[in-house]
């Protein structure tokens, strides 16, 4: 993790997540840590590889066969049946690309940006990431042509993902009620939320 500097492993890499957490400037951030801007950049752009080479190791959808496990999991925290993961998407902010196709990185929020998916399990443990595209992409198409989408659609999968209104409710995609009428819809929305 060294960066050619005498900073610390720890402190690097405490400097990166609280950048990666803050979204700061990088400036702002070797300030407040009595670090020059360049270590800062530095730190960041070291610690952000050996992220990405780890990545494919650690973060990967389960394998069919580890779905009952998840399921049960899911269930014991607010019964809901069959759950074998919850999906979301974020904006991540960055600094305008500039040419010809700038705007595609707008954000529905006005911002240059990307717009990042994640699926994580019952321990809050990613479990697949896709940040490949540009911020005005709606999370259901990030979705819709995600390697995960094409595995539940091929049936590959028993069980189903839970996500937000952003989303379009499938057989394996569920969603919250906008307008729940019965208590069971009640009862529904609150399990979703919980899990």
């Amino acid at each position: 993790m060294s960066t050619g500097c005498s900073i610390p492993a720890y402190l690097q890499l405490l400097t990166a997540m609280m950048y990666f957490a803050t979204g700061s400037f990088q400036i702002c951030m070797a300030d407040c840590l009595g670090m020059s801007a360049a270590s800062v950049c530095k730190i960041v752009r070291s610690i952000s590889t050996i992220l990405c080479t780890l990545a494919r190791t650690y973060i990967k959808f389960p394998e069919p066969t580890d779905i009952p496990d998840l399921a049960s999991n899911f269930f014991n925290i607010a019964g809901m049946p069959g759950c074998i993961g919850c999906i979301d998407g974020s904006y991540i902010n960055i600094i305008s690309p500039g040419g010809d196709h700038a705007e595609l990185y707008r954000s529905r929020k006005g911002r240059f940006a990307i717009n990042v998916m994640g699926i994580c399990d019952y321990n809050l443990v990613f479990r697949n990431i896709i940040c490949s595209w540009p911020g005005s992409v709606h999370d259901s198409r990030v979705f819709d042509n995600s390697r995960v989408c094409h595995l539940l659609e091929e049936g590959n999968y028993s069980g189903y993902l839970l996500g937000d209104s952003g989303y379009p409710c499938r057989k394996y995609l569920l969603t919250p009620l906008l307008s729940p009428t019965t208590e069971k819809e009640r009862k529904y929305n609150i399990a979703h939320i919980k899990t």
